[in-house]
């Protein structure tokens, strides 16, 4: 049981605000811009992450995907997500198809491109705090127009002072 890569690829125009799923064979984003402007272009892998439950583990819906997008309102959004993993089995309850934990440095609007399903939790906590210490975040689905999944947009809090760096958060979606 693990995860692994789908051979798509989701693309997010932070000019235009707009997200886009494609083949990884795909013609890509049609992107126009003018005389000296500027577009910044995210890329994203999609990836599949199987079950943890061996009750679900050959029916439909048993695998979720997901693409960690990143903070969509810094310059480098993608550079916010430091590590991505699996949820421990104990970290996940009896309802739980399956979870997925990342460690982030950011604070403001978080996106996460997930599958057909939207995840049922999303929680997050200061890293290094206790494992029982987390928030449940409410969040927004979006679903997209031309795939089959949508998009979750999350509002991380302010984690240090004004003097100090961005404190990483863990980050959970549980579907």
């Amino acid at each position: 049981q693990g995860t692994g890569y789908t051979g798509e690829f989701v693309l997010f125009s932070q000019k235009e605000g707009k997200y886009k799923v494609v083949a990884d064979d795909a013609d890509g984003l049609d992107i126009s811009l003018r005389p000296n402007d500027a577009s910044v272009v995210f890329v994203a892998p999609v990836m599949q992450m199987e079950s943890h439950r061996n009750d679900l583990a050959a029916e439909e819906g048993a695998k979720v995907t997901f693409a960690p997008i990143g903070a969509t309102d810094m310059y480098n959004g993608g550079g916010a997500v430091q590590k991505v993993e699996r949820m421990e089995d104990e970290r996940l309850d009896a309802n739980s198809v399956a979870g997925v934990a990342m460690e982030v440095t950011a604070v403001g609007n978080f996106a996460v491109y997930v599958g057909e399903a939207a995840p049922r939790v999303v929680r997050v906590r200061k890293s290094g705090e206790d494992l029982d210490h987390y928030e449940t975040f409410d969040f927004a689905f979006k679903k997209l127009n031309d795939a089959k999944g949508g998009i979750v947009e999350i509002s991380l809090p302010e984690t240090g002072s004004e003097n100090e760096k961005v404190t990483p958060l863990r980050l959970e979606l549980v579907w």
